[in-house]
């Protein structure tokens, strides 16, 4: 799966697999399903509630709850319809 998009070689690949035997890397494979009309940008984030503040915006994943969805939808001008629950 990594070896199409990653910037190692198939042997870097095998090794950093095999660093560590009882706790290998985990891939995460993302589907680009839709694009957002609108992207709200951190600061439009910050005021909507999304995230707290500069200091605390999420360095990886970050569970949101379904308003900050809905109201990314709403900020992005998306059709709400597309998010299925």
């Amino acid at each position: 799966m990594c070896r199409k998009r990653a910037v190692f070689s198939d042997a870097e690949l095998s090794e950093q697999w095999r660093y560590r035997r009882n706790n290998p890397p985990f891939i995460v494979n993302f589907l680009y399903a839709y694009s957002l009309p609108k992207k709200p940008n951190m600061k439009k984030l910050i005021e909507m509630g999304v995230i707290a503040d500069i200091k605390s915006a999420p360095r990886g994943f970050m569970t949101i709850t379904k308003k900050n969805v809905t109201d990314i939808l709403r900020a992005s001008q998306t059709d709400a319809n597309i998010a299925v629950d």
